[in-house]
């Protein structure tokens, strides 16, 4: 007649097992906090889809680049039109070494597309997984800034 006498083996069993149960849940919580956060951000690579597709203006002499960055092969298809046909824009692609190289010295860099200074321009190319930018050069118009409409999209080849 447990019942009489006071709490049964089995009820001291039943709290000695929760009880442990509440110390192994309060050991696991103490002893595992959550991972720190990361301090550097994740590489976030360029997309397939639309890259550029807006009116973009270069200032006067000046050039406005474009960042890419592929982890894998991508095909760069697009087209500019500056409305004024006695306007002209370089457009080129390159990599990013030679995009640093430019910049110090026009005349050394190397670039993988280049359609010439030109009012109209359309590419088609296929980009390797690297680095590049994409560069409209304004270096004809000395005097003035020049604003045209670009349409430039990443496809998968």
């Amino acid at each position: 007649m447990a019942g009489r006498e006071g709490i049964s083996i089995g009820m001291w069993l039943g709290i000695v097992a929760g009880a442990a149960a509440i110390l192994f849940l309060i050991n696991v919580v103490v002893n595992n906090p959550p991972p720190p956060e990361p301090v550097e951000k994740p590489h976030l690579y360029t997309q397939p889809g639309p890259f550029v597709d807006e009116t973009v203006t270069v200032e006067a002499g000046g050039h406005k680049a474009f960042r890419i960055d592929l982890n894998r092969p991508l095909q760069i298809r697009g087209d500019f039109l500056v409305p004024d046909r006695k306007t002209n824009i370089g457009f080129f692609v390159m990599t990013e070494e030679n995009y640093k190289r430019w910049q110090d010295d026009k005349d050394q860099a190397t670039r993988e597309v280049f359609t010439g200074y030109v009012w109209k321009g359309k590419i088609d190319f296929h980009l390797k997984p690297k680095v590049y930018y994409v560069v409209f050069d304004n270096a004809e118009n000395p005097d003035r800034a020049v604003s045209f409409d670009v349409h430039i999209d990443l496809d998968r080849p």
